[in-house]
């Protein structure tokens, strides 16, 4: 099927990893430079998948754009290439960085390669060859100039929960707590994050309030929860629906999550609050500036 990625013309090779949140990142990054570059055509590489069983592919189920092509054994050269250089670059840039040296990605750029740092307003404006190979999770909304293709594939039309009740607001709350999340280094948040963060909607909104969580292990996230408060489990549905489900909710406590920073990105509601915990990334100390939208707030920093 990867074949069709059409003689000389331009093409955007995009690899998927991790979940659904993720995937989306990725594949909006692999949309924007479709348009900036004139691409025909983005092949997505979901050969991850082969072997990572924790999270599967998901955004081929609702992708229906016959220009975007998924596929679990796309072979290149030049993109096996970029898949070793990834790994290179991660450790080297990180290296240069830190002394003040940044020239490494805006000059592998031109010759086709996108990682996750690539600083947007360093992007070449020409790359040479008829291939953009990426590679990372892309994960700063500088790199979005237009959400509208994402935004159809999630229409909510055909979601058949009822919460448009006009009487209550509904928040969506992210508590991430699993296994696999812990043993990676990854933060969570705390009872304290939560606490406060109900508090300021609760300040905020003073309107009748249902929350909803959305969490990966329901019992062990009402640990995290303030006690006082009864909460929807929505984590029964699936990850395209889950995401659905909160697009339809009026304001949002996310966790370290691009998965709910997406259900909070295609929320309908055009005044809702979003919190964000203040470290996206607690290992690299990366903070949530990055993932900063109208409407959005950075625990502490902005309370």
């Amino acid at each position: 099927m990867w074949m069709k990625d059409l003689n000389n013309n331009k093409t955007i090779v995009v690899r998927l990893m991790g979940g659904l949140g993720n995937q989306l990142f990725q594949l909006q990054f692999a949309i924007e430079m479709k348009k900036k570059y004139g691409a025909t055509s983005i092949i997505v590489d979901t050969s991850y998948y082969n072997n990572y069983k924790i999270r599967s592919v998901e955004i081929d189920k609702i992708c229906n754009n016959e220009n975007i092509i998924f596929t679990n054994d796309y072979k290149d050269f030049k993109y096996f290439l970029s898949y070793k250089l990834f790994f290179l670059i991660q450790g080297v840039y990180r290296h240069f960085r830190k002394k003040g040296i940044n020239f490494l990605l805006p000059y592998i750029s031109k010759f086709g390669f996108f990682y996750t740092d690539t600083e947007v307003d360093r992007l070449p404006n020409n790359v040479i060859g008829n291939k953009i190979y990426c590679w990372g999770y892309f994960q700063d909304v500088n790199y979005i100039t237009d959400l509208e293709e994402i935004r159809n594939y999630f229409s909510t039309e055909d979601f058949k929960k009822d919460i448009s009740s006009r009487e209550v607001i509904k928040i969506a709350i992210s508590v991430r707590c699993g296994d696999d999340y812990i043993s990676k280094g990854y933060p969570i948040c705390d009872k304290e994050y939560y606490m406060h963060s109900i508090q300021f909607i609760e300040k905020k909104c003073k309107c009748k309030k249902q929350y909803i969580l959305f969490t990966d292990d329901y019992e062990k996230a009402k640990c995290y929860l303030p006690e006082n408060i009864s909460y929807i489990n929505a984590s029964n549905y699936n990850p395209i629906d889950q995401l659905k489900y909160m697009a339809k909710c009026h304001s949002y406590i996310l966790s370290n999550s691009s998965f709910a920073w997406w259900g909070a990105v295609l929320g309908e509601y055009n005044q809702k609050i979003v919190i964000l915990p203040e470290y996206w990334d607690m290992a690299h100390k990366t903070n949530s500036v990055k993932l900063i939208m109208d409407g959005f707030y950075i625990y502490k920093e902005d309370f």
